[in-house]
């Protein structure tokens, strides 16, 4: 009976065996392409880039419809008088989800979502509308500015080049620093400067 029992295991292991191969063969790989069985290529999700949110007008209309999510953090109130002024209570670092991207130009774009949040990038300065949509804390008639460095705000995208996407956003200096950082130490909390640029449509 032992006898008998290891001649079945012995058959379910080389059944099992002529499966695996059999799947092998449906589906091969092609250096990085995956093939199926009539050796069409299977879409594979391609590799996504983090940015930094500053960049983002650099973006095309066509990119930014592949931009899902967002990243900011270390948010500052904006006052009358578009001075900033710490936020005490503000979450340290707030994900949103994308439902709608607009790009207006090379400088300006904004991203919205449900609830009335809405995200305006310009010319390397991020400000945040209805923050409290994603942050209780939040004051839903104020302003809010984000940190713009690359370790405080970013998207992820894929299909882009960004080395080419950082010497644009060099030369018109979108270097994820914004204004809240020009000339300074790359921090993201400074002391409050008064604005004097034009404010987002």
């Amino acid at each position: 009976m032992v006898a008998a029992g290891f001649l079945v295991l012995v058959g379910l292991c080389f059944f099992v065996g002529l499966l695996a191969h059999s799947a092998a063969a449906r589906i091969g790989v092609r250096g990085v392409r995956l093939t199926g069985p009539k050796g069409n290529t299977l879409k594979v999700q391609p590799a996504q880039e983090q940015i930094p949110m500053a960049w983002a007008p650099l973006l095309t209309t066509n990119d930014l419809r592949r931009v899902r999510d967002i990243e900011m953090s270390q948010f500052s109130l904006l006052d009358a008088e578009d001075i900033e002024q710490d936020c005490a209570v503000c979450s340290q670092r707030v994900a949103m989800s994308v439902e709608i991207a607009m790009h207006y130009n090379d400088t300006v774009v904004q991203f919205a979502q449900a609830g009335g949040v809405v995200v305006t990038v310009q010319e390397g300065r991020i400000t945040v509308q209805r923050l409290d949509a994603l942050d209780p804390t939040a004051d839903p008639s104020e302003i809010y500015e984000a940190c713009a460095e690359a370790s405080c705000s970013s998207i992820r995208i894929s299909g882009i080049d960004v080395e080419a996407l950082r010497q644009q956003a060099e030369a018109l200096e979108y270097n994820g620093g914004g204004r809240r950082s020009a000339g300074k130490a790359k921090q993201c909390k400074q002391s409050a400067g008064k604005r004097t640029e034009k404010e987002p449509p």
